[in-house]
């Protein structure tokens, strides 16, 4: 399998999360625990290597996400194109 991006969200309702909009407002401690989270959660899985390259902004994930749902409709008409299915920058490798 090859690279791909994850997506932090918060929950809206959540008072200790709910007003974060971007990875800036997120501690420094608890991104380093989520960095971890993905450093070793496929420890156990051989054949397996996660890469965390970096955060990207808000803007970035909404593209991201907006990119994803695009290809998902395609697909459901048939009408996948492969430049398309090609994401630049990744946080996962497998």
């Amino acid at each position: 399998m090859g690279p791909d991006s994850k997506v932090l969200c918060v929950a809206l309702g959540d008072p200790s999360v709910g007003e974060y909009s971007d990875i800036a407002q997120v501690t420094p401690h608890v991104v380093q625990e989520i960095e971890h989270f993905f450093r070793v959660y496929k420890e156990r899985e051989p054949d397996k290597v996660v890469t965390v390259t970096g955060w990207r902004h808000a803007a970035e994930a909404e593209r991201l996400v907006s990119e994803c749902l695009e290809r998902a409709a395609a697909r459901d008409l048939g009408t996948t194109d492969t430049d398309t299915d090609q994401d630049t920058d990744h946080e996962e490798e497998e």
